[in-house]
């Protein structure tokens, strides 16, 4: 199977946007929707808690969350600190490692500065009653930087797994 046919039901704009970059980038190990995401690499891209089928049956929606009120999950917001911390302070954190992790966070934060949105929907999925970020850590990062008001309501693509 070629990647895109792994994911059927993705738009094909999240799909250039999103995973066709780290495709190249990484290459796509995978053969068949059976195999094992978790002995991969792309665990850390697709998120670890769901198999290449659950990724592969999701419905995607494009709609928007009210960042205020949003209950994203502990560890999505101490990425989103970690990021702020290595990208302004300089302080080593787990997000370190992150290719070009300053350069993104600036970019992200300058954008968020003149449009007051972020500048392509963050990849989310809900469980247990939580937001999990699966791609947009360093634009949400950004937000939270910045600041942002009350009712500021960010794009978003949601995965229901």
């Amino acid at each position: 199977m070629k990647p895109r046919e792994f994911f059927p039901n993705m738009p094909d704009e999240l799909f250039d946007k999103w995973l066709a970059p780290i495709i190249e980038a990484q290459g796509w190990p995978f053969i068949s929707i059976s195999d094992d995401l978790q002995a991969s690499e792309w665990k850390n891209n697709l998120s670890i808690n769901h198999t290449l089928k659950q990724w592969s049956e999701c419905e995607w929606e494009l709609t928007h969350i009210e960042l205020y009120s949003a209950n994203f999950k502990h560890s999505t917001l101490q990425t989103v600190f970690d990021i702020i911390t290595f990208a302004v302070k300089g302080i080593p954190t787990s997000t370190a490692h992150i290719e070009r992790t300053k350069e993104r966070f600036r970019a992200c934060t300058s954008f968020y500065r003149e449009h007051n949105t972020v500048p392509w929907p963050i990849v989310i999925y809900e469980f247990s009653h939580s937001i999990r970020v699966v791609d947009g850590f360093h634009r949400l990062a950004a937000i939270f930087h910045v600041g942002f008001p009350h009712e500021l309501k960010i794009p978003v693509w949601l995965a229901k797994l």
